[in-house]
């Protein structure tokens, strides 16, 4: 009996103690000047202060690469396009290999040439992007949702991944926090958008 007790134990406090030693070795390597990076596995939030949930800065989209440059047990401190702010950690993954540095080539690898074909160029990226847009809604939501998303479609009960998958971000929000519910307004360039709690429940035109 006591074996399985200590068995059970070892079973409850391994993860633990797994994750504890992950973010050690997160901030092992910032401390020891390494670049590490975490990219979002569903739209998060950038707030510019953790105690302050109504201090957005923009909402990165799923798949998004940031810097991580700190964390506690429930965010990343974290730099994005030279925005400082803060992810919950549960929105985001540390990145086995750093994909700011990956991605950041030499001038000599990123330069185009003058003589490039740039109306081709554009037109061959354009089509490989909606492509792949289609492809990954296709791998996240079943066929009818995928395809009202990629046309760009909103309806209410739509929650606010969706909206940023079909819309992308909006300009603007206003949050109000009350004890029981989060209510978000979202502007756009001329429509607004209401949230409870991340679900979509109404939406109109700006009036200007």
């Amino acid at each position: 009996m006591k074996k399985y007790l200590i068995l059970l134990l070892l079973a409850v406090v391994a993860p633990a103690l797994k994750a504890q030693e992950s973010d050690e070795a997160v901030l092992t390597k910032i401390s020891s000047g390494q670049t590490v990076t975490a990219t979002t596995r569903s739209a998060a939030r950038l707030f510019a202060d953790k105690d302050d949930l109504t201090s957005v800065i923009y909402i990165l989209t799923v798949g998004s690469s940031v810097e991580v440059i700190g964390l506690d047990s429930t965010y990343y401190h974290v730099m994005s396009e030279g925005n400082e702010g803060y992810i919950k950690k549960s929105q985001a993954i540390i990145d086995v290999t750093p994909k700011i540095a990956a991605e950041t080539g030499s001038p000599e690898t990123t330069a185009v040439s003058q003589e490039t074909d740039q109306a081709s160029s554009t037109g061959v990226a354009a089509q490989t992007a909606t492509t792949s847009r289609l492809a990954d809604l296709q791998a996240r939501y079943d066929t009818k949702t995928a395809q009202s998303i990629f046309e760009r479609k909103i309806w209410k009960g739509m929650n606010t991944d969706m909206v940023i998958d079909s819309w992308g971000n909006p300009q603007k929000i206003n949050r109000t926090i009350v004890p029981d519910s989060v209510t978000e307004e979202w502007l756009y360039t001329s429509t607004w958008l209401y949230f409870e709690d991340d679900i979509l429940v109404s939406w109109g035109p700006i009036e200007k």
